[in-house]
């Protein structure tokens, strides 16, 4: 290849190269977005200073019913529905004659917000055999 060529050549890589750059644009933004949390916390008082981590309901008698106040606060960024459940009943009978409620109306807690639920529990008057019960309680949220 003769020296003229390789002029033109390299002349002809540099225009093109150059045009391609003239062609390329970049634009760059921001994005941004609110992580919806959902938490719940369950308190002893009305400050929620005090985690509830354990419920004494002390001795009850066939066909007695008590309750315990408690303070449930909505510990995420979003207004939340609240759930109840129980699991893990020892012994797994004491479920069919223990049952546990609570005097939530079904509406939405706001973010930061502490609402005063009575956790309550009914013995039956129908149970027999049993001395000593313990169950898991799970409170949840919904956004």
């Amino acid at each position: 290849m003769d020296k003229k060529t390789l002029v033109l050549l390299a002349g002809l890589l540099f225009l093109i190269v150059n045009v391609g750059a003239l062609m390329f644009y970049r634009y760059t933004f921001r994005a941004v977005g609110v992580m919806k949390v959902v938490g719940v916390g369950v308190y002893w008082d009305p400050y929620c200073t005090t985690i509830v981590t354990e419920i004494n309901w002390g001795v009850l008698s066939p066909g007695e019913n008590t309750s315990r106040l408690v303070y449930i606060q909505n510990e995420g960024n979003f207004p939340t529905a609240l759930g109840l459940e129980t699991s893990d009943w020892n012994p797994s009978e004491a479920g069919s004659f223990i049952a546990l409620s609570w005097n939530y109306t079904g509406g939405t807690v706001d973010p930061g917000e502490a609402v005063a639920i009575n956790l309550g529990i009914s013995v039956s008057p129908d149970i027999t055999g049993i001395e000593r019960f313990e169950f898991l309680i799970t409170v949840s949220a919904t956004a």
